[in-house]
Formats: C-alpha cells, sequence, structure tokens
C-alpha cells in the first residue's frame, strides 16, 4: 500500500508556524495553543 492515507486538512500557515516552533533555537519553554473543530 502505497497511498497516503488523509486524516485532516491542515492550512499551510499552521503547517509554516508548527515548522518554525519546532525548529527554534530558544531553550526556552514554549507552546503553541490551537482549536481544531470537527
Amino acid at each position: 500500500m502505497s497511498e497516503s492515507l488523509v486524516v485532516c486538512d491542515v492550512a499551510e500557515d499552521l503547517v509554516e508556524k508548527l515548522r518554525k516552533f519546532r525548529f527554534r533555537k530558544e531553550t526556552n519553554n514554549a507552546a503553541i495553543i490551537r482549536h481544531f473543530t470537527r
């Protein structure tokens, strides 16, 4: 099975924000709070 399963669509701006958050250089505590509607 080489198909990819799409569970939900994620906005490109959120993907970019998460990428920047994941690879950030700061060592302090941080969090991203996001509300998802069904």
